[in-house]
Order: structure tokens, then C-alpha cells, then sequence
């Protein structure tokens, strides 16, 4: 149930400067984010080629610890599919065993792998891609993460929205 403000009791005894002033702020936060965000479609898009890429990866140092040259692992490119249809299906990350956590961390700091492996070199880059990302996107640097304890996001996170009605709202309640 949605509760809208449609008044108080108490009368302006001045202009509300300080409200105007965070409003404004708040909104030029949403347009810089909404300006400098990629869409969607296209962080879906990376999402689901890198857990193809993991899920290749997986297969292929699991199997042997040595990586193949083509896109077939050795448990075969059956298995692949699926777990890429398995991801589509989900839209999240699929969950991974300390295991496969292990060896993902492994291969991201080149304590295994190739770099001659192309599926290695370019799940390395989609990585770096997905860090380049978060630190431009300001919902990622500065929205407040539970787990963090005291820290200035407990603050920052108040100009950060999750989009247009949600600031919106917010400012509704705030004016």
C-alpha cells in the first residue's frame, strides 16, 4: 500500500532553502546517473557472457587443469549450453561452490590458466569491463551495503536513487 503526503497542520514561516537545495541535489545525482549508466540489455548481455565464460572455464580446468584451444570443454559443449540456458533462465548469478570460487580466483590472478587460452584472456577482460563499470556507476560506489557497518555511504546512499519514482517519492516525502 502506498501512502502519499497530501498536507500537515503547520504553516511556512519561510521559504524551505535547505529542502529546495537537497531536492535539487538528489535530482542532478539521477541525471548524472541516469546519463552515464549503461543500459540494461547491455550489463544482462555481460552478465550472461561471463557465466558462459566461467562455466567454459570450469569445465575445462576442472576436468584436467589443462585448458583446450576451442570452445569445447571436456565434458562437451552439450554441458555448456545448458548451463548457459540455465543462467538465461535464472537471470542471476548461478551459485558456485567454495571449489568452483577457489579456482574462478585462481584463474583471475593468473595463478592458473593460460594466456594463450582465448576464453580465459576474455573472461579477464570482461571482468576489468565489469570493475570499469561500477566505479562509474555511482549506485555501485556509493549505495550503503548492510555489511559495511558505519561508513560515509550510510550518508551518500541518500542521494542515490533507484530511479526516476523513486526519487520521485522520495522528494514527495521529503517536501
Amino acid at each position: 500500500m502506498m501512502l502519499l503526503p497530501i498536507g500537515h497542520d503547520q504553516s511556512l514561516r519561510r521559504f524551505p532553502w535547505l529542502t529546495v537545495a537537497l531536492i535539487g541535489l538528489c535530482a542532478l545525482v539521477q541525471l548524472r546517473q541516469a546519463v552515464s549508466a549503461p543500459s540494461d540489455a547491455a550489463l544482462l548481455e555481460l552478465a550472461q557472457r561471463r557465466a558462459y565464460l566461467e562455466a567454459t572455464l570450469l569445465l575445462r580446468y576442472q576436468a584436467g587443469g589443462a585448458a583446450e584451444s576451442d570452445d569445447s570443454a571436456a565434458s562437451g559443449p552439450d554441458q555448456l549450453v545448458q548451463l548457459a540456458e540455465q543462467f538465461r533462465r535464472s537471470r542471476g548469478a548461478p551459485q558456485r561452490t567454495a571449489a568452483e570460487r577457489q579456482l574462478l580466483d585462481d584463474l583471475r590472478e593468473g595463478r592458473r590458466g593460460s594466456d594463450e587460452d582465448a576464453a580465459l584472456v576474455e573472461w579477464r577482460g570482461l571482468l576489468e569491463r565489469q570493475a570499469q563499470i561500477d566505479r562509474r556507476d555511482l549506485v555501485q560506489r556509493y549505495g550503503y551495503r548492510p555489511a559495511s557497518g558505519l561508513s560515509p555511504n550510510l550518508v551518500l546512499s541518500a542521494f542515490v536513487h533507484a530511479g526516476w519514482l523513486h526519487l520521485l517519492g522520495n522528494m514527495l516525502f521529503l517536501w
